[in-house]
């Protein structure tokens, strides 16, 4: 399978408190990007790849290498991916804050999960990654560089389907961040995201959904650079779905 994506950004900024001189107001990207499967005994090979073409950064690969096997009810795999993100314009000439000296972010990342599947109605899984970034994207005064981050994470989830149309999902993710220069944690990373949603399909195309989710504290940036440390909380959303 594979494609070709193309992506045009404008961007129009100006003020008489802060009048703007862009030295471009656009960007455009051209990707082609493909991907294999292969299989390799009892286990399936995966290989993925992305060729794009930055207006204003040129030339850039990324790829991805998986492998997929399956043990009776558990799918397990481990894989390894590259990333590259463009600044976007707004970071780069936002009045007051954009940084025309922000460099694209690149990645790496390793991660591996098991997921079981016990009978028709339950489903287990976790995940883990590590992810090692240069130039990470942060916000300080004004938009930023973190020049090497490392980001190690365990991810669980758990559903089950019920009679009478119901399902629960409960799911964990922990989250260790580093800014490597300083041994400090990232800002704006909770260490805990736990979350629980009771669905009800009463019928097709009908839904009703309640979702909790708890965010341990963090410490936050600010505007203009300071930092403070936010205490944890707590998100509920209901919604609904009508086909």
């Amino acid at each position: 399978a594979g494609g070709i994506e193309g992506t045009r950004d404008a961007i129009g900024i100006d003020s008489i408190l802060f009048p703007t001189v862009l030295e471009r107001d656009f960007d455009s990207t051209l990707a082609i990007f493909g991907e294999v499967a292969a299989p390799l005994g009892p286990a399936t090979i995966e290989v993925g790849s992305r060729l794009s073409e930055f207006r204003s950064y040129g030339r850039e690969w990324s790829g991805k290498g998986a492998v997929r096997a399956e043990f009776g009810a558990i799918d397990a795999d481990l894989g390894v991916s590259t990333g590259f993100k463009a600044p976007s314009l707004y970071s780069l000439y936002a009045p007051g804050f954009g940084n025309r000296a922000l460099r694209p972010e690149e990645s790496v990342q390793v991660e591996g999960g098991a997921r079981y599947a016990p009978d028709a109605a339950s489903v287990l899984s976790v995940r883990a990654f590590e992810n090692r970034i240069r130039n990470r994207f942060g916000f300080g005064a004004t938009y930023l560089n973190t020049a090497r981050a490392e980001v190690r994470g365990v991810e669980f989830e758990a559903s089950r389907r019920l009679p009478r149309g119901f399902r629960t999902f409960v799911h964990a993710t922990y989250l260790a961040s580093e800014d490597v220069a300083t041994g400090r944690d990232l800002p704006d990373v909770p260490r805990w995201k736990i979350g629980t949603k009771l669905q009800y399909d009463p019928s097709a195309g009908h839904s009703l959904t309640f979702s909790a989710l708890w965010k341990s504290s963090r410490t936050a940036t600010l505007f203009g650079g300071a930092t403070e440390r936010l205490p944890s909380f707590v998100r509920l959303d209901f919604g609904s779905r009508h086909a």
